[in-house]
């Protein structure tokens, strides 16, 4: 099987929007060693938009779930009637308003395409934005959930759980509103999540609970020894691979100064979403120089800056 067989086939099935054979050669023509190239290419995690539209449905249905289980406890009963679940789920939905985890000044962001899917499955009476919660508290809405795809470091999501808002003229932290008023409830839910993340934002705020479906660690790091694409290689060929890949993000740093600044988000994992390279992908896979071709592209707003 010819070694970039994969990725063509992805192409012919239309997995990748706006990536195509010319481009994923002509990134590979970035590297010296095309076997470099395609081992990296090789362990790219994709997320196009049919697999973020079944995510949405699977974190809905850990909420269904959730109700069920409530609903079974509260009975003692072992069986419950579809009907009576379903007015359960009805009444749940009443109560809940769905966010764009965001801060209000991002026009354009991840966060953004996230909550179209929320709202296709959903409505469009279910989806809110942050700067609405203190009125929808008012209202009766006592269950909040964050929407976006994915945490790395938390360090994004973090940000937005520390906004303040006013709460019966109280300044609270949004992360901090359970702690404050014990019947309402702020969730986040995610695509994906990071073990960085996940360690991040329950350490801040313990009542937080995060839904996601998939959980990555630090093994998927291009850099970590422990990661798996290693196992078949001697030390001396794992560290040069290592050094490669260090050597080439330098050089792309030292090109473009918006590169530099992406040392804070040093997990170099290999999650791509069909709307753009996270924070933490990769540097290889999104950069773009004049001599450096780019695979997959940032997300608009990081593109704008």
């Amino acid at each position: 099987m010819e070694d970039s067989a994969k990725y063509k086939n992805y192409i012919d099935f239309d997995w990748w929007h706006g990536v195509n054979k010319r481009t994923i050669d002509s990134w590979i023509e970035n590297f010296d060693e095309r076997e470099l190239a395609l081992q990296i290419l090789n362990q790219v995690i994709f997320y196009n938009t049919p697999q973020m539209r079944k995510y949405t449905e699977c974190l809905i249905n850990l909420q269904k779930d959730r109700i069920f289980l409530q609903t079974i406890n509260e009975s003692g009963l072992q069986y419950i009637d579809d009907e009576t679940l379903n007015q359960k789920w009805a009444k749940y939905l009443e109560g809940i308003r769905i966010l764009p985890a965001k801060k209000s000044e991002d026009v354009v962001c991840s966060a953004n395409r996230v909550i179209e899917y929320w709202r296709s499955e959903l409505g469009e009476n279910l989806i809110s934005e942050i700067a609405h919660i203190p009125e929808h508290i008012k209202d009766g809405i006592h269950h909040f959930v964050l929407a976006d795809d994915f945490a790395g470091s938390g360090s994004q999501m973090l940000g937005i759980l520390d906004q303040e808002i006013m709460i019966n003229d109280q300044r609270i932290h949004i992360g901090d509103i359970s702690d404050h008023y014990s019947d309402i409830k702020i969730e986040v839910a995610l695509y994906v999540i990071h073990a960085e993340a996940y360690r991040n934002i329950t350490k801040k705020y313990k009542k937080i609970e995060i839904l996601f479906i998939d959980y990555i660690d630090e093994r998927l790091d291009y850099l970590n020894p422990d990661n798996p694409m290693f196992s078949t290689k001697t030390e001396e060929e794992a560290e040069r691979f290592r050094n490669t890949v260090r050597e080439l993000q330098e050089k792309l740093r030292a090109k473009e100064s918006k590169y530099e600044k992406m040392r804070k988000y040093s997990l170099n994992i290999p999650i791509v979403f069909e709307h753009g390279c996270p924070n933490n992908a990769l540097l290889l896979l999104f950069a773009k120089t004049e001599t450096w071709h780019q695979l997959f592209e940032r997300a608009e707003k990081e593109k704008k800056e």
